[in-house]
């Protein structure tokens, strides 16, 4: 009798798919090549990385290829803000050829219903948006709500 030893690879879809390791460990999986920008523009903040340890970004016109593994990291050149989603907030982008503003508003419910009925306008709220930015982001730890408690009996009283 002769040994005989195959090798086999197993099939994995892995070579078909393209993913992505977000910041927080989770793998985004994609199966159709992406640009870098076309990533980019539901993760602000953050740059693409061929490795775990992001010592240089991709550029934006990079196209991410099927089969490989990239990484999410936050860039060091941006600023990071915190956004209050009890006030309206925005992120604004500007075109530099046609002057277009792109505004992402961050409002509430009570907000968004008296949109859709018309009882607020869109200036009303951008407007809004504006005073919160010239009030004081952070309130006084007096403002802050905090429940009416009752005392509670000890014993048999």
């Amino acid at each position: 009798m002769r040994n005989c030893v195959v090798l086999c690879k197993p099939k994995t879809k892995t070579c078909k798919i393209l993913q992505i390791v977000k910041v927080d460990g989770k793998i985004l999986k994609l199966t159709a090549p992406i640009t870098v920008k076309e990533l980019l523009v539901n993760f602000s903040g953050l740059g693409v990385a061929v490795s775990k340890r992001a010592s240089q970004y991709l550029p934006p016109t990079y196209e991410l290829k099927i089969g490989k593994k990239y990484y999410l990291f936050p860039c060091p050149n941006t600023t990071g803000f915190i956004i209050n989603p009890v006030q309206a907030s925005s992120t604004v982008e500007t075109e530099q050829d046609g002057g277009v503003k792109r505004i992402k508003v961050v409002i509430t419910r009570q907000q968004l219903q008296e949109l859709l009925k018309k009882q607020l306008s869109v200036e009303d709220v951008v407007s809004g948006m504006e005073r919160g930015k010239n009030s004081s982001s952070v309130e006084a730890p007096s403002t802050f709500w905090r429940p009416r408690l009752e005392p509670i009996p000890e014993g048999s009283e």
